[in-house]
């Protein structure tokens, strides 16, 4: 039987997410987050912190990709525009979802179709569509007044062109 992952002394979900109780913004870490420690508050911690579980502690992934580590947080969401399911990375710090870790997961997940929500620490947030997705003009419509910009992937190629010429 698995071991119970635990926080440890990740804190990286204490800098990515809002927490709209004690009026912590996005992107920035928390006054009662001990960086690498954890909360000092963490017995009268909000609601919004007590629920959370990022998707390492709920198994996903390997033992060495906790979010402290790779610098991205997930976590697995429908999107409520579109219902879609959704997988949301959260960067930690600047940069981090360009790393070969990001890449990885976009991979194994674009072959499920699922679209990934990337949302930087200075607020942008990018949703990713791989190709044949559907995402109805309704939904486009609700993600780009929301400040949602849509990057979605063409269709891939499941036979080569034939080329015609000299060769």
């Amino acid at each position: 039987m698995p071991q119970k992952r635990v926080c440890g002394t990740c804190t990286a979900c204490c800098k990515t997410h809002q927490v709209l109780s004690i009026e912590k913004p996005g992107g920035e870490w928390c006054r009662h987050c001990e960086i690498g420690v954890g909360c000092r508050i963490h017995a009268q911690r909000p609601g919004e912190c007590q629920d959370f579980k990022c998707q390492w502690l709920m198994g996903y992934g390997e033992d060495n990709e906790r979010p402290d580590i790779t610098q991205v947080v997930i976590d697995f969401c429908v999107l409520k525009p579109t219902g879609q399911k959704t997988v949301s990375l959260w960067e930690v710090e600047p940069g981090s979802l360009k790393s070969f870790f990001v890449q990885e997961e976009t991979r194994k997940l674009f072959w499920q179709r699922i679209p990934l929500l990337h949302i930087y620490l200075d607020g942008r947030q990018i949703l990713q569509v791989p190709p044949e997705t559907d995402l109805s003009a309704k939904s486009i419509g609700d993600l780009s007044k929301a400040g949602v910009e849509i990057f979605r992937y063409p269709p891939i190629r499941t036979n080569p062109r034939v080329c015609s010429g000299g060769f």
